[in-house]
């Protein structure tokens, strides 16, 4: 992976293309300010899976409600 080196006005314009292609370090009047690493498989899963445990928890839904499911969804149980 390569790092990338750009300005604050640069980040700002680009970030919705630039974010999650490599590491970036932002510098602002040509001092680095900030180092943007993107996040790793492993890192993005555990984020997904908490997203999916608290839109569950929010929604009352149980443990047991959400493994019946999972395995109907599996064609496991009917």
């Amino acid at each position: 992976m390569q790092t990338k080196i750009i300005s604050v006005r640069e980040f700002r314009s680009k970030m919705s293309k630039i974010l999650g292609e490599s590491e970036i370090i932002v510098t602002k009047d040509g001092i680095p300010m900030a180092r943007v690493v993107p996040l790793s498989p492993i890192e993005k899963l555990d984020l997904l899976t908490q997203k999916t445990k608290d839109a569950f928890k929010k929604a009352t839904v149980s443990d047991e409600e959400i493994e019946e499911m999972y395995l109907k969804a599996r064609g496991k149980k009917s």
